[in-house]
């Protein structure tokens, strides 16, 4: 039998901005890569998977990434095509093997390769940590009714490519799940396979189900999540069929360019839905420092993120909080904001402020904003 060992010991190399001593929480959060200890038959085997796709996998890269970067669609111009990522450009990992034991370090929860294969909602690796999941949270239902807590984990954090919904008001998640279920929540670029998700999630949600999914998210305390880094170079990385970036194999590295390339601290602790292990976001030099200056004076023209979001961009009333938020999420709805793909009451006023925002400045802004405590 071969045993999959998911430990949960924190070590954050170079700094951040998000403090995890200062999230009241004792079980560390963010893991990096190399803390992980998977050299067992199945980490083997899904290396070995990698390995012998890597060569299709690199020209598909060049062919197809290039492409997705160098041409927008729809609404989106060149200079935003990375944050919408919707053409997969490398494969998944495969499932592990049926006699493999899975464990997250810290749970009382063990599951056989077989038993979580044959999951069809993701396990609840710590239930005591949150409060009960109610059903809609936490069990998938038929015509696309996936789970809440599939994609945003039932601590409301969230996978790759999704957003933070941990501590937001719930005035708020019922506005925005009437939004999608009405078509006024739709992005720039219509392939993207996240935004039409929710559309069919919230056309089947009842209206008493809308508003205890809210009540639970709205309950559950913001945590440091993201970890930003600047930096000129990134991992090379291809496009999961579940549309988040993953590394390519051997550790070779691109140039950020103007983008924001967002990835899990530790690709397999996330395909195994560990709630500690968290996102690292990279971003280009000097875009912290910009969009501080973006997100709290603004510009004659534009008025500051602190004006609506309150001065420590933590949310004011019904008006969410955007601090310690997933950066490349940000970027989205900022763009798809100014872009008129997104309609409703809260948003007109919205796109009025942002209406004149630069690709370059939306960057930034999704940097600073990722990088703040929640």
């Amino acid at each position: 039998m071969s045993i999959v060992t998911v430990t949960s010991q924190a070590r954050f190399p170079g700094s951040y901005r998000s403090s995890q001593a200062a999230s009241g929480h004792d079980r560390p959060l963010g893991n990096t890569p190399d803390t992980m200890a998977p050299v067992t038959e199945w980490g083997r085997g899904l290396e070995v998977h990698c390995r012998m796709t890597i060569r299709w996998e690199g020209f598909l890269l060049l062919l197809c990434g290039a492409v997705a970067l160098a041409s927008g669609h729809d609404g989106v111009p060149d200079s935003m095509a990375w944050a919408y990522l919707h053409t997969a450009t490398g494969v998944a990992l495969p499932d592990p093997p049926p006699d493999a034991v899975i464990r997250v370090a810290g749970s009382p929860l063990e599951l056989s390769g077989a038993q979580f294969n044959a999951m069809v909602d993701n396990p609840d690796w710590f239930p005591d940590d949150h409060p009960a999941m109610p059903d809609v949270v936490a069990k998938s239902r038929p015509a696309g009714g996936i789970a809440c807590a599939d994609c945003h984990l039932p601590n409301g954090l969230g996978h790759l490519g999704t957003a933070v919904l941990a501590g937001l008001p719930a005035p708020y998640l019922i506005e925005q799940l009437n939004a999608f279920r009405d078509d006024l929540r739709q992005s720039a670029e219509r392939r993207l396979h996240h935004t039409r998700k929710m559309n069919i999630v919230a056309k089947g949600l009842a209206a008493d189900d809308v508003i205890v999914a809210a009540d639970y998210f709205s309950r559950l305390p913001a945590r440091p999540w993201v970890r930003v880094v600047e930096a000129d170079s990134v991992p090379r990385t291809s496009i999961d069929p579940d549309h988040w970036l993953n590394r390519a194999l051997g550790g070779a590295l691109e140039p950020i360019g103007r983008r924001i390339v967002e990835l899990a601290e530790n690709e397999y602790r996330m395909s195994i839905s560990d709630p500690t292990s968290g996102i690292i976001a990279y971003v280009p030099i000097g875009s912290i420092q910009r969009g501080d200056s973006l997100a709290h004076t603004g510009t004659p023209q534009r008025a500051a993120c602190t004006t609506c979001h309150g001065p420590d961009l933590h949310g004011v009333g019904a008006v969410p909080g955007i601090a310690g938020q997933m950066p490349s999420y940000l970027a989205r709805q900022l763009w798809d904001i100014r872009s008129g793909s997104r309609h409703g009451d809260s948003v007109a006023p919205m796109r009025e402020v942002i209406r004149t925002l630069k690709p370059s400045e939306i960057v930034a802004l999704a940097a600073y904003l990722g990088s703040l405590q929640p």
